[in-house]
């Protein structure tokens, strides 16, 4: 029957839509066919030429031309994790629980692309160009190559580890040539993403616009893997996770708001021989409806899947009547403790449900700039009743949500995504005052300050985020940034003073009593730290970062036992967490047992090679071992990886003189002198140290 409402509001029943099944003779499956799916991170839907947009993109034009180019794609999430998890499971965020970068996991219960095509013979492969999308956030599930080999990144805070189009399409045509069978890939760009930095030439040729600039880079990568697929006779697929508001609404890049410029997105298929190309589908389709067009193209079953096998609109069959699509963004919720932003568009029809509620007719206003709430209040209470139904239906969430370790949080925060801290305690209800567009200028402030810091105006920073908090006293992110700046400075004590304040007014979340905590360890005071993080982690019993850092204060301050069954523990939560085997390393190194620690240290490499600590600490274990040349290779690798290892510089120059290498020795203690802030100066011995390298130097006759 009809709801009532719908029908009030002039709405058809959304379950009265059938779709036709896809047509044998129009596409049908091939013995081995391959599969290319393409996600172009923040990729707005008008971005390329086909749609209009200001890049040069031949390659991605000619495949628009040989297959169908859908004119009105939209997400469901404006983040990239929750995007591609709806894109691989074909399921909304209602129900694949994961609402945003920070603290999800798409979990085991869901049922992805890889997992469906390799049940089928497929060999599966995915290629990963950043970090918010890296093999812990749960999405490598059923791939036999999960390849998310970027580089860690330079240390910036904030800036995203990422590689460049061209290096993950070079790995990823390299694996399609060697597949003989069936095939599936999955290959990711991040480059559109803030900050926008095309390589050359087309830096210059984008200098006034260089997001398209970064598009047009994209399209000039993905060339030479478009033509293996064609060659191939590939299915391919080409859409992205989001958009970006680039100023429109007053939202600078995206996370925040839920309009066209962030929710639409490209959607290109093709498939030679199969499809019949150079068609425009106007009709709205969503992220959800991918997964099952594939399968039902290449008569795979179709089940247990919210979205539908667009198959028939592909054949030129009679278009459908646009199912509705529910859409979120979370961030700004989570992490700040904004009023949520949900929505549902119902045919011609997009709701924004928030305190000061929006409803557009993107027929007739497709920039939403008519808020038209007021005049239709009948159409918003249906739209708001459906929008409900919608939720009461979720049959649960399978993403459990989690507390991200620091490392995760510096390395998902970019100028486009000045991070969350991970699912708080929200407000049980808002008003206006807690309305996104309300604050939208808070968010905008936060940028603002980021870019001082990179401007080296640290001043300025810190006059924005103050007058941020002044106003929103639970924006924590502010408080945490804040305390990030005082503790960069070296006023470790006004960090800790900050945080301890923000917790005692309430926000005593898991991941503020641990910064509070690594603070409280670094300025010696160690009882207190201890007692944070056992609050934290009474909240937050699986928090791995914070019993990760509880291991090392115990260990630090003579409590071995507690510090073995605390890493004991975390390792029962996370086997591959390389900081747990890191510290169970530390741990043995201290008590003498050499060659546990040096396990246990190779294990946290084995898990991620590029910590710098591990590194050095391997060099120690090496030269207690007496193998002084591998203490040496050891350092140097920690050294390179991070440049602030002042006691591995300081280890490198004394264990280069013991080996006569005077003056690869002289050179290290050189930069050590000259990078060693001077407030270290007495704890390392530079007095002494520059006493023996004006020695070696007189006596070795080294310049």
């Amino acid at each position: 029957a009809q709801p009532a409402p719908l029908a009030a509001a002039g709405l058809s029943d959304p379950g009265a839509v059938a779709l036709p099944s896809s047509s044998p003779a129009a596409i049908s499956p091939q013995q081995s066919p391959g599969v290319l799916l393409i996600t172009i991170d923040t990729l707005r839907y008008d971005g390329l030429g086909s749609y209009g947009g200001p890049a040069a993109t031949p390659a991605l034009d000619e495949l628009a031309a040989a297959g169908v180019r859908f004119e009105h794609a939209v997400a469901h999430a404006v983040m990239t994790l929750p995007s591609h998890t709806s894109i691989l499971t074909g399921l909304d965020p209602s129900r694949h629980g994961v609402h945003d970068n920070t603290g999800f996991r798409a979990t085991s219960e869901l049922d992805t692309w890889a997992e469906r095509l390799g049940r089928a013979g497929y060999a599966t492969a995915a290629f990963v160009g950043a970090f918010p999308l890296d093999s812990r956030f749960g999405l490598a599930q059923g791939f036999g190559l999960y390849d998310d080999y970027y580089r860690a990144g330079s240390g910036d805070p904030f800036h995203i580890a990422e590689r460049r189009a061209a290096e993950v399409v070079a790995v990823a045509r390299r694996w399609i040539r060697r597949q003989r069978g069936p095939w599936f890939a999955w290959v990711h760009l991040y480059d559109p993403h803030a900050p926008y930095a095309p390589p050359a030439p087309f830096d210059q040729d984008y200098e006034a616009n260089p997001y398209a600039g970064e598009i047009a880079y994209v399209d000039s990568a993905l060339a030479s893997l478009l033509a293996d697929a064609k060659r191939r006779a590939a299915l391919v697929v080409v859409t992205s996770d989001h958009g970006e508001a680039l100023g429109q609404h007053g939202e600078r890049t995206h996370g925040v708001f839920a309009y066209a410029a962030t929710l639409r997105v490209p959607l290109l298929i093709a498939w030679s021989g199969h499809i019949d190309g150079g068609r425009v589908i106007g009709k709205r389709v969503r992220h959800i409806d991918i997964l099952p067009t594939v399968l039902d193209a290449l008569g795979l079953p179709v089940e247990g899947i919210q979205g539908q096998p667009l198959t028939a609109l592909l054949n030129g069959q009679r278009d459908p009547l646009e199912p509705s699509s529910y859409f979120e963004s979370l961030n700004t919720n989570l992490a700040r403790n904004w009023a949520p932003l949900r929505g549902l568009y119902r045919e011609r029809w997009k709701l924004i449900d928030l305190p000061i509620v929006e409803l557009y007719d993107t027929g007739t206003d497709p920039y939403e700039r008519d808020n038209l709430a007021r005049q239709q209040t009948a159409l918003v209470d249906a739209l708001r009743q459906e929008l409900a139904a919608h939720l009461a239906a979720t049959p649960g969430e399978p993403a459990a949500a989690v507390s991200e370790d620091p490392e995760t949080r510096r390395r998902l925060r970019s100028l486009g995504y000045v991070g969350g801290t991970g699912p708080t305690l929200a407000p049980s209800s808002f008003g206006p005052e807690d309305d996104p567009k309300t604050l939208i200028e808070l968010d905008t402030a936060v940028q603002d300050a980021v870019l001082a810091i990179e401007a080296g105006k640290v001043e300025d920073a810190v006059a924005i985020l103050g007058g941020v908090v002044e106003r929103r006293p639970d924006f924590i992110n502010a408080h945490t940034l804040l305390a990030t700046l005082e503790h960069m400075g070296g006023d470790t004590e006004a960090a800790i003073a900050r945080l301890q304040t923000v917790a005692d007014a309430g926000h005593d979340s898991p991941y503020l009593l641990g910064k509070l905590a690594f603070y409280l360890r670094e300025t010696g005071r160690l009882e207190e730290a201890a007692e944070a993080l056992e609050a934290a982690l009474r909240e937050q019993p699986d928090d791995v970062e914070n019993l990760t850092l509880l291991a090392t204060v115990y260990g630090m301050s003579g409590r071995a036992a507690e510090a073995e069954a605390t890493l004991a523990r975390g390792l029962e939560l996370d086997s591959t967490y390389a900081p747990l085997h890191a510290n169970q390393g530390m741990l043995l190194l201290q008590t003498g047992r050499l060659e546990e620690a040096r396990a246990a240290l190779e294990r946290a490499i084995q898990y991620d090679p590029t910590l710098a600590d591990t590194h050095n600490l391997l060099g120690v274990v090496a030269e207690k071992s007496s193998a002084l040349e591998e203490a040496v290779e050891r350092w140097g690798t920690a050294v390179a990886l991070d440049p602030e290892q002042y006691f591995a510089r300081r280890n490198l120059g004394i264990a280069l003189v013991r080996l006569n290498r005077f003056a690869e020795a002289v050179d290290a203690l050189e930069a050590l002198f000259e990078s060693l802030p001077p407030r270290l100066h007495r704890e390392f011995g530079i007095a002494q140290l520059r006493v023996m390298v004006a020695r070696i130097k007189r006596d070795k006759g080294i310049q």
